[in-house]
């Protein structure tokens, strides 16, 4: 019995200067074994979003740089986190479904 391998996360970045409209796409990010369907964003000034679509807006008050980081889910549950029921693993969780970017906000 294999167990589920966790999605690869990647995603991209248009910045726009503070109190304008940045933008992230993760649409790059793979799921191995099933399709992803959660999308969990935090914008790395304390803000975050859950959703079920690969895209995420963001408004940032002030300049600076800050680190961005998107956690995939996909349907069967894999994620970060590996999940062993007693006798296998069932869900082989990785780093690799979490994906981090630093970017300057002007």
């Amino acid at each position: 019995v294999s167990t589920a391998q966790p999605p690869t996360a990647a995603f991209t970045t248009t910045v726009a200067p503070h109190a304008s409209v940045t933008t992230f796409d993760g649409s790059a990010s793979v799921g191995v074994n099933a399709p992803i369907v959660r999308w969990a964003w935090r914008f790395g000034d304390g803000t975050g979003v859950i959703g079920s679509a690969p895209t995420a807006k963001h408004i940032y008050a002030s300049a600076g740089t800050y680190t961005v980081s998107l956690t995939v889910t996909d349907s069967n549950g894999t994620s970060t986190v590996r999940a062993f029921n007693g006798r296998m693993v069932v869900r082989n969780g990785r780093p690799v479904a979490k994906a981090r970017q630093t970017i300057v906000i002007p």
